[in-house]
């Protein structure tokens, strides 16, 4: 058996997957097996994998679109190895990625998880330098090394399921909501993290994550926050032992991102539903201000939230690539 399984989920693009599969090829830790979860079941996919003639890779093609997180899951319960780690199917892992990530769960062998550091590229795989200087200063205030707890560090963005390794059994697969839907990687690291559970951060571990066009549209950034809101409430719910003000607070967080989110593009209702808990949680000025706008008329109220958007995104680095 493998010492590591690598879990590489695709659909319909071939091109990024066979560079997603070159850079395990490339690894300097070779004992390795990547299960190939395809949810369009294309002979191209089948062939492309065919044809690294590499009897690590196993192709499993679906008979039927089981969606971005069924066809995850699925690959992550037929996990048997002691580590798994996901490969999406437009990211790559540096040489050594598996080699120091799994390097340090072996020399602390309390850690569920070790991850490392994300380098941010484009499409055509060209660094997005102010991309990453601003996605960086996540994992900036990050202690290299050993950290227990580390559950506050994942619900502010430092660690990326795309680029952390974890012990199999750290996680009960058969536990996890589908409904997360795009959120999924948060709601696996949550689970990871309950009970103040521990982590090791290799930053020198490095994998390099595609940026698309389209991955910040209205409607994905919603659903991936109703996601994480079903990641924290799920997580308060469990037996399992978390800071229940640390929960409670970026569920506020999260509520209050969806609801203008919701406003922009004219759900008014949802908009209600969602940031009804939070009044009850908290009295802040942003929460009140954000009730009134989900009084007022949709267009009306969607071009008050888009300017306030615009506001905030004038401070932020722009890159000419996205």
């Amino acid at each position: 058996m493998a010492t590591v399984t690598v879990v590489t989920t695709t659909f319909k693009r071939p091109d990024y997957l066979r560079k997603a599969l070159e850079s395990l090829v490339s690894q300097t830790f070779t004992d390795f097996k990547c299960l190939i979860c395809d949810n369009a079941n294309e002979p191209e996919a089948a062939e492309l994998v065919a044809g690294f003639n590499d009897d690590r890779f196993e192709y499993i093609g679906r008979p039927e679109n089981l969606g971005l997180v069924g066809n995850a899951l699925a690959g992550f319960r037929a996990v048997t190895s002691e580590f798994v780690v996901k490969l999406d199917d437009d990211d790559e892992f540096d040489d050594r990625f598996l080699e120091l990530a799994i390097g340090a769960l072996r020399e602390h062998p309390t850690a569920v998880l070790s991850f490392g550091d994300i380098r941010y590229v484009g499409p055509d795989g060209d660094f997005l330098p102010n991309y990453h200087a601003h996605q960086k200063g996540f994992r900036d205030a990050i202690p290299h090394g050993y950290l227990r707890p580390f559950v506050d560090y994942v619900l502010n963005g430092g660690v990326s399921l795309n680029a952390a390794v974890l012990r199999t059994d750290s996680v009960d697969w058969d536990n996890l909501n589908i409904e997360t839907a795009s959120a999924y990687d948060l709601h696996v690291l949550m689970e990871a993290a309950g009970d103040a559970t521990a982590a090791v951060f290799v930053p020198d571990a490095v994998v390099r994550y595609r940026i698309h066009p389209d991955s910040d549209t209205s409607r994905r950034l919603a659903s991936q926050l109703r996601g994480r809101i079903i990641s924290i409430d799920h997580a308060a719910a469990s037996a399992k032992a978390y800071d229940k003000d640390l929960l409670e607070r970026h569920r506020v967080e999260a509520s209050v991102q969806l609801v203008r989110d919701l406003v922009r593009i004219g759900e008014q209702d949802d908009a209600r539903k969602i940031l009804r808990p939070s009044l009850g949680a908290a009295v802040r000025p942003d929460l009140l201000r954000l009730a009134v706008l989900t009084a007022i008329p949709g267009k009306i109220a969607g071009r008050l939230a888009d300017w306030r958007l615009r506001r905030y995104k004038d401070t932020l680095p722009s890159d000419p690539n996205l």
